[in-house]
């Protein structure tokens, strides 16, 4: 990620069918480390991994939507 960020790397994707929780907070702190915008994933069309995905059961933060916004 360090050697992406010059390179235009915007952000990364944190909420996910396949992360846990403990991946989310990973991913959230390296964000926040390189001032990097977090989204989640839009891939929400069924099974994932063998368990269903339902659109919705999968969400960003307000806080993160906030942010994503004024970045923009």
């Amino acid at each position: 990620i360090p050697e992406l960020v010059p390179l235009g790397l915007d952000g990364l994707e944190a909420w996910h069918p396949s992360h846990d929780k403990a991946a989310v907070e990973q991913i959230i702190a390296i964000a926040e480390q390189y001032d990097l915008t977090v989204t989640g994933g839009s891939d929400f069309h069924g099974l994932y991994e063998g368990e269903p995905n339902s659109l919705g059961s999968c969400c960003a933060t307000w806080e993160w939507l906030e942010r994503l916004y004024r970045r923009r």
